[in-house]
Formats: C-alpha cells, structure tokens, sequence
C-alpha cells in the first residue's frame, strides 16, 4: 500500500513537471511562429487543448487495457499536468482579464 502512494506522488511530480515544460514548449513554439506578444497567455490555452486531447486518447486506451497502471501512474501524471494548467490559466485570467476576456 505504501509503494502504491509513493507511486502516485512521484508521477503527480512528473505530472506537475511535464505540465511546466509542456507549457515552456508550447510558449516557444508560439514564439517561433510570430506570436510574441500572446505567447505566454495562447501558450496556456494551446497546452490545455493538447491536454484534453492527450487525457482522451489515454483514457481510452490505457483504462480498459491496463487498469492499475492508469490508477497509479497515468491518472496523477494527467492530474499533476492538470493542475499546472489550470493554475497558470486562472493566474493569467486575473491578472490580465483585457488580454483574454472580451469588454
């Protein structure tokens, strides 16, 4: 049982860790594009549309083929990502509302 909680732990810090790179790469990539000025605040909203797409994909697969390992490996990995999303989206949002948020 306790190997089972450090496992989520550590693949809900890999989670959080992808979530941040993930967001880095889509940033960059933005940038490289000619989105300069957007690119911090596109970046998060590109990164939650490649993760909605990514979590339903693996759901799919993984859940049915391997439920254990979804359970304790794929779900904290999605959640820690998740988290990192919807942190930096919401801390977008309330400090820059005019840049997202139309009126």
């Amino acid at each position: 049982m306790v190997r089972n909680r450090v496992e989520v732990v550590v693949w809900t810090l890999a989670g959080l860790a992808a979530g941040v790179g993930l967001w880095f790469v889509s940033g960059a990539i933005l940038v490289l594009f000619g989105f300069s000025f957007y690119a911090v605040i596109a970046a998060v909203f590109l990164e939650l549309v490649i993760w909605i797409i990514v979590a339903v994909l693996v759901h799919k697969r993984v859940r049915t083929q391997r439920p254990e390992t979804f359970k304790y490996r794929v779900a904290p990995l999605l959640a820690g990502m998740l988290i990192v999303i919807v942190y930096i989206a919401v801390g977008m949002i309330v400090s820059h509302p005019h840049a997202i948020l139309p009126g």
